[in-house]
């Protein structure tokens, strides 16, 4: 970043600050007094168009945000393409399991696998046998 871009982004949020105080000042103030009111008749085109300017600063920032860590993402490809990857794996389902269960076998003996094994092998037969029973 060189130190335009800094002198940019200091303007940027010495307005978007002075800004935010007039908001404050703006509600704080006698002119939203309808905010209690149940009827639509104390609202002003002038409001409403202040309501718009305040919510377009906000998008604004929003966006800003935004483009600041895509910035950041293209700055630091090799990190990025990583977290991507790793959360490709761990978000997919089957991805998932698969690497828990190669886990499982890396720091599991054989025999505590067939163990578990025969006893959901067991398991299934004892179901499918209760559903044979009631039909």
């Amino acid at each position: 970043m060189n130190k335009w871009e800094t002198l940019e982004t200091k303007q940027k949020f010495r307005d978007l600050y002075c800004k935010l105080n007039k908001f404050e000042t703006f509600i704080s103030g006698s002119n939203y007094s309808f905010w209690g009111s149940k009827s639509g008749s104390n609202y002003s085109t002038t409001g409403i168009r202040e309501i718009a300017s305040e919510y377009s600063v906000y998008e604004d920032v929003v966006f800003t945000k935004i483009k600041e860590s895509v910035n950041v993402a293209a700055s630091h490809p090799l990190m990025s393409g990583t977290l991507a990857f790793g959360v490709g794996i761990f978000a997919l389902k089957k991805t998932r399991r698969f690497v828990y269960y190669n886990t499982l076998r890396m720091f599991l003996s054989e025999e505590a696998l067939l163990s578990r094994a025969d006893l959901r092998v067991k398991e299934l037969r004892q179901s499918m046998d209760r559903l044979t029973a009631e039909s």
